[in-house]
């Protein structure tokens, strides 16, 4: 099981691994102790000269994790927050306007937009990473901005703004240099707030020196042994804690091995029966893709037999037009041929023109014989002429 070293918690700033409290819903965030230890150090002390700094915000007390915690409801936490940047913004010269009817969407991004200029150890600071005011990035960014803060030693540090407004408190302005130096000797090994790494060296000394002074001997002695007090209750809190879950998690330890071992079992039969599946799957596919390819193949030849049967219906259309057209002319000229050899009226003239010649010759006939037998009375001289007439 790993351990954590306690004397890289103080002054680490990222860590690999992350730390659940046993019997907490709260999550650390190493990642975040280091930056988070340095604000509990310097705003303690602030808290000091402006009691109502943690009271407007609906935060009982400050701890040492509490931009680390994930807390609910996180929203008194969020407004701590903003409320500190904003305020250090505007003691660096940031002109940064928010209204009290807000969103913390919204002061967050006038926040962003306010941070720009400012280098944070390469990180990315955006919208979605400060909306909730707690975590790595958060803390690294209002520990830079206290820093800088510091480092101006000109600027004044008075009442945090917009607390002041909404919970009525003043207080007179104090110099943060004056500040710095009255509680350094406080801040113990924590004075990275008031100084940069190279600086450590020259604090330590100037800290020697004022150890050797007779009237400030007793004042040190005691907070270096508050320090010691502090620091050791701490970290005896945190082993005990560790203990705790080491404890909890040998307990639980063969009980999740059982389990892990079924799980290897159970995963190792589904394996075997997947791989069966997949064997058989394959053979099918293997099978069906040479169907596939003999049907495939038919449809070839199947397409290539109708398109000779399609040339051969166009031949035989062709040809069956030409001898419709030869049938057509064909039985045009029979039915003209019909049509004339059934025609009756030149006969049916003949006949009524016989008719009529039959009648005139009988007539003629019947005048010549009267005309004989008048001709013979004539020639005969004992027919008197009367009885010729009758």
């Amino acid at each position: 099981m790993a351990t954590t070293d306690p004397s890289s918690r103080m002054g680490s700033s990222t860590t690999s691994s992350a730390l659940r409290p046993v019997g907490s819903a709260s999550q650390v965030d190493l990642d975040a102790v280091g930056h988070s230890e340095r604000i509990y150090n310097l705003v303690s002390l602030v808290n000091s000269c402006d009691e109502k700094l943690l009271d407007c915000r609906d935060l009982k007390r400050l701890t040492r994790y509490s931009f680390c915690l994930h807390e609910e409801p996180a929203w008194p936490q969020l407004q701590l927050y903003q409320s500190w940047v904003v305020h250090i913004l505007r003691l660096l010269g940031k002109e940064i306007e928010i209204r009290k009817d807000d969103d913390p969407v919204a002061v967050t991004e006038a926040i962003v937009d306010s941070l720009q200029g400012f280098h944070f150890g390469g990180i990315e600071v955006s919208v979605s990473s400060l909306r909730k005011g707690w975590g790595y990035i958060p803390c690294k960014v209002l520990h830079e901005l206290l820093k800088e803060l510091v480092t101006g030693r000109a600027l004044q540090l008075p009442t945090y703004d917009p607390c002041n407004r909404k919970c009525g408190a003043t207080h007179s302005v104090e110099s943060i240099e004056d500040f710095a130096e009255s509680h350094e000797a406080d801040l113990g090994a924590h004075s990275g707030f008031f100084s940069s790494d190279s600086e450590d060296g020259e604090i330590e000394a100037r800290r020697a020196e004022d150890l050797n002074e007779p009237e400030a001997a007793p004042a040190a002695s005691a907070l270096n042994k508050m320090s010691r007090t502090f620091a050791q209750d701490q970290w005896k809190g945190e082993v005990e804690q560790t203990l705790e879950f080491k404890k909890t998690f040998d307990e639980q330890l063969p009980s999740l091995c059982h389990a892990f071992k079924q799980l290897h079992e159970e995963l190792q039969e589904m394996l075997t029966k997947v791989e069966t599946r997949e064997k058989w799957i394959e053979q099918k596919f293997s099978h069906i893709i040479s169907d596939h390819g003999e049907v495939h193949q038919e449809l070839v030849n199947q397409t290539k037999r109708r398109q000779k049967l399609v040339v051969q219906l166009e031949d035989l259309q062709t040809k069956q037009a030409v001898t419709q057209e030869a049938c057509d002319r064909s039985s045009k000229l029979l039915q003209d041929k019909c049509n004339r050899a059934t025609d009756a009226r030149p006969i049916q003239e003949l006949t009524k023109t016989l008719t009529t010649l039959r009648k005139e010759i009988k007539q003629m006939e019947l005048r010549s014989g009267v005309l004989q037998h008048t001709s013979f009375r004539v020639r005969t001289p004992s027919t008197s002429p009367v009885q010729i007439l009758c």
